[in-house]
């Protein structure tokens, strides 16, 4: 017997039923390549993280507390690799923030 190719929708189901249940499962199930669906599994998972990234702003302006501002803000920055900054910024002191993240972000590259 003859096998022909399985089409692109019931390899995408294939694959959301290997989200849940697990690619051997699955694979043994349907009889289906154990890395051929584990291959699209990931490929999947990579697609749906850059979509993400996708989604996140390159660039974000953030309104500083005034310059008489008695209480310290506390301001977090994440780059699109997940590095984070939190940072409390004393009364004051806002203006200094934007060197110490460029500092940061330059020295992860």
């Amino acid at each position: 017997m003859h096998r022909g190719r399985i089409p692109e929708r019931l390899w995408a189901a294939a694959v959301e039923l290997a989200r849940e249940a697990g690619v051997s499962r699955v694979a043994r199930a349907l009889r289906l390549d154990y890395y051929s669906l584990k291959r699209r599994l990931e490929a999947s998972r990579r697609g749906e993280e850059s979509s993400r990234e996708e989604e996140r702003p390159a660039f974000v302006e953030i309104e500083l507390p005034p310059a008489g501002a008695s209480a310290p803000s506390i301001v977090r920055m994440e780059d699109q690799s997940g590095c984070c900054l939190t940072v409390q910024v004393p009364p004051g002191c806002a203006g200094e923030l934007a060197g110490v993240a460029r500092a940061l972000w330059a020295s992860r590259r």
